[in-house]
């Protein structure tokens, strides 16, 4: 079940140049053991200000001493494979993340036309 969901812009002069969604799932009742989801990233930023946002999603949850994991469904586009590559992996195991989200959260969508990346923290 979703924790919390939050959404992010980042503005120019008044107009939305980037968009970042994250839902955070506990995982096993275990405190400080979370999942980040990227349900929405989007971005007109010349500035990579969404890759700043999740290199520090990222370092957070890799200094977490529990297991965490950041998760996305990527859409299947040479500009949204290009830019998540090196970000996050393509791995069996985050198609079962992708699996255990839509068991536990009735919201969680898959998506047909997506790949599965993620990155794990152990």
């Amino acid at each position: 079940m979703r924790d919390n969901c939050h959404h992010y812009g980042f503005f120019v002069s008044g107009s939305l140049m980037s968009y970042l969604c994250l839902s955070s799932y506990n995982l096993n009742k275990m405190p400080g053991s979370i999942c980040v989801n990227v349900e929405l990233a989007a971005s007109l930023d010349k500035n990579h200000s969404i890759s700043r946002a999740i290199a520090s999603i990222s370092k957070t949850l890799r200094r977490r001493k529990n297991k965490c994991v950041l998760f996305t469904q990527v859409a299947d586009t040479k500009i949204a494979l290009k830019f998540w590559k090196g970000k996050l992996t393509q791995t069996k195991r985050a198609s079962a993340m992708n699996g255990l989200l839509a068991n536990f959260d009735q919201n969680h969508e898959i998506y047909a036309d997506t790949t599965d990346m993620a990155i794990f923290f152990d």
